[in-house]
């Protein structure tokens, strides 16, 4: 690779570097031409004359350095971009596979902005079901055809035909990729666009009724987390968010619980933090008497477990250090409210398998822990609780999630609407009764 460094008429320095071969379309007729890594357009813009696909020599500027030499100057910044292609890290953009922007482009920006534990979701989709499939292929090359085929046979690693829900994962992670190539230049159009996203029917939710919860709660009384149970079972809080629960999020007075903080595992790097997705989801929550005294009862537990552990209690759960990557996702109190007998984080599928069996104990019908919340909303909808106030409680960002969500549960509701409809008009006589009687037609 060759390079020079040039002085500006304004005193600032600019970078020239050879990019080697790129593709270039070039019209035919007159002087249009523009460098681009994807499809040639079918004419000129400019005359409507055949375009035609070369590869040329191309050369980049980079401007705006305000010294020659030392840090951060034109000089440096030539000699590192001449290493990086060189040592093989910078890749032609036409010979580029998936594989290679996937792995070494797209994930590590993603790496740069998002959560730990949405990076580690999407590379998993790309290890497990993007670059298998794809990794080969120039991503220039990637073409609807390749990509209709990739949809229909996405499996599971066995073999086994993907779940639809996982299968849209790896469809909405690919597309979002190919988005950002997009955006950088790297191909001219985004070929999964034209390629019908997987269905994914949402499965039917699982909910107990308020005696059935209200048996559960009995059924536990005096369990170690029963605190916890009392909390899913009247506020519908999500597990995280109960497992996030410190014990300064607490407003006694008040009979408050202000959700801030949701644990997450970040690869290497202990235990994190993160703040709830949405504005919605960090709030302020209004707790009944009998759930504060339960949490009481559970801090008086809580203390005499501390000074029985003595010097193995662990001060912040195992694993935690301020000074290890991701600052942002560690707040200053770690003193949760629900925690093993040493201190440590409980561990979140632990958490989630024991509501099922202590459900079975008590005669219930097994459930997910997450299906309490199903059932508290389910419950609130029936109720005269104001949806607004209940999509608020649950920590939706919109109303219109909640409704949706939980349409099915209005039921109720639409039937005491057409009887108040009924009374407004004909006040309160059943007419249609009386029309039926006369073997009248509804």
């Amino acid at each position: 690779m060759r390079g020079s460094v040039r002085r500006e008429a304004n005193g600032t320095y600019t970078v020239v570097y050879d990019a080697g071969e790129q593709q270039r379309h070039c019209c035919t007729s007159c002087k249009w031409r523009t460098w681009s890594s994807g499809r040639a357009p079918k004419s000129c813009p400019e005359c409507r004359a055949e375009v035609e696909t070369r590869y040329e020599r191309r050369q980049h500027r980079k401007r705006g350095f305000k010294k020659k030499t030392g840090d951060g100057g034109a000089d440096g910044w030539l000699a590192a971009k001449i290493v990086e292609v060189e040592s093989g890290g910078h890749v032609d953009p036409k010979k580029m596979t998936v594989r290679q922007f996937m792995d070494d482009r797209w994930l590590p920006t993603v790496e740069a902005r998002l959560s730990p534990n949405t990076v580690k979701k999407y590379k998993a989709e790309v290890r497990n079901h993007i670059n298998p499939a794809l990794g080969s292929i120039r991503l220039q090359q990637l073409d609807r055809g390749e990509l209709e085929l990739w949809v229909q046979g996405l499996t599971k690693l066995n073999g086994q035909p993907l779940h639809p829900k996982s299968a849209r994962n790896a469809y909405f992670t690919l597309n979002k990729a190919l988005k950002t190539a997009v955006l950088w230049g790297l191909i001219n159009y985004n070929p999964l666009a034209g390629v019908e996203k997987p269905v994914a029917k949402r499965r039917p939710i699982k909910v107990w009724s308020a005696d059935e919860m209200r048996r559960f709660l009995e059924h536990t009384e005096g369990h170690p987390l029963y605190a916890a149970f009392m909390l899913f079972v009247t506020t519908g809080m999500r597990r995280a968010e109960v497992l996030g629960l410190r014990w300064c999020d607490i407003d006694w007075e008040r009979s408050r619980i202000s959700v801030e903080w949701t644990p997450l595992e970040g690869e290497g790097s202990g235990l994190l933090y993160k703040r709830p997705k949405s504005d919605a989801g960090r709030r302020r929550i209004a707790v009944d008497a009998r759930t504060t005294a339960a949490l009481r009862e559970h801090r008086k537990a809580a203390l005499q477990e501390r000074l029985a552990a003595g010097e193995k209690w662990l001060e912040g759960p195992e694993g935690w250090s301020k000074e290890l990557s991701y600052p942002d996702y560690r707040p200053d109190d770690v003193d949760l409210v629900f925690r093993k007998p040493n201190g440590d984080m409980l561990d979140p599928r632990e958490f989630s398998n024991v509501l099922p069996d202590l459900a079975e104990e008590a005669g219930l019908r097994r459930i997910r822990l997450h299906d309490v919340r199903h059932s508290y909303a389910t419950m609130m909808l029936k109720s005269s609780a104001h949806p607004k106030i209940v999509s608020q409680r649950l920590g939706h960002s919109v109303i219109a999630h909640t409704m949706d969500l939980y349409s099915w549960a209005q039921d109720s509701h639409d039937e005491q609407a057409a009887q108040d409809g009924h009374d407004l008009l004909f006040g309160g006589e059943n007419q249609g009764e009386d029309d039926a009687a006369e073997g009248g037609e509804l």
